[in-house]
């Protein structure tokens, strides 16, 4: 009865995806890119946002891991001091397209699987944004500890990650 979920789909080719399409029934909402090409939603081009830390919105994604569990709540309590508002919606494909179309500004992932996120992380890249590992170095696609942002606060989110670090 929540209708956030989604069909999380990416053509991968070498180990990388070049295509890719995240698709909520309910709010016939289709979020697509292609690699060095943009990124659209509902076929409109998209964009992250602008927006700085003071008034971001982010969201987390968490495996079902009692470790990945805990640093989770561990961050979503301490980004109070970090950025405006913190939710987890529970579906990393919407939560990464919601960043890729500007609706959040930044994304935590802690362990989910490669087809939750793979999807989500091209367009936020094609969408202008930022994709890191937890330490700040560019990740593959096969890394599912992760910092999507619109840019803009990924410093920020990467000192909320640093400063709560059990």
């Amino acid at each position: 009865g929540i209708p956030i979920f989604a069909v999380s789909v990416a053509l991968m080719h070498d180990g990388e995806p070049i295509a890719s399409a995240v698709y909520n029934p309910v709010t016939d909402s289709l979020f697509s890119a292609e690699k060095d090409i943009g990124a659209w939603w509902n076929g409109t081009p998209m964009h992250v946002s602008e927006n700085t830390a003071d008034v971001a919105m982010i969201s987390f994604g968490q495996s079902s891991r009692a470790n990945d569990r805990d640093a989770m709540k561990r961050l979503f309590v301490a980004s109070d001091a970090y950025v405006k508002r913190a939710r987890h919606l529970g579906s990393a494909a919407l939560e990464l397209a919601y960043c890729a179309r500007g609706g959040t500004e930044g994304y935590i992932n802690l362990g989910t699987k490669l087809w939750d996120y793979v999807a989500g992380q091209l367009l936020v890249r094609e969408a202008g944004g930022q994709v890191t590992d937890l330490l700040g170095a560019s990740c593959g696609y096969d890394q599912p500890y992760f910092v999507a942002s619109n840019k803009v606060i990924h410093d920020t989110l990467m000192a909320l990650v640093e400063d709560n670090k059990k």
